[in-house]
């Protein structure tokens, strides 16, 4: 993949897929990944809306396979859930975290 980068309206091109397969083939590129999430801030409304960015940043990097910062950013993410009482977002989380635990070890 090459390390140019899309014009502004090409931003909206880039999908979650083409950030995983960018990270896979280099995870120190970033283009894309910033990107792709700084167009997602632009679409937050609530601070729900920034926990659900915030688990898919996670989920990311879990399917780009840089568990390890899957894993801090999944840990991120349940604090945030937490603090703001999202029970149900909270209990997935932990699950995901359960799940990328085993994989670390």
């Amino acid at each position: 993949m090459s390390e140019k980068f899309p014009s502004k309206e090409g931003m909206r091109e880039i999908s979650r897929e083409d950030v995983v397969a960018a990270l896979r083939e280099n995870p120190e590129n970033l283009s894309f990944f910033n990107l792709y999430i700084k167009r997602k801030e632009g679409e937050l409304k609530t601070s729900k809306d920034t926990l659900l960015v915030n688990m898919e940043i996670a989920e990311i990097y879990r399917d780009a396979g840089l568990l390890k910062a899957a894993q801090e950013a999944f840990t991120d993410a349940a604090a945030q859930a937490w603090n703001e009482y999202e029970d149900e977002i909270y209990q997935n989380i932990i699950a995901e975290l359960d799940k990328l635990k085993s994989k670390i070890l």
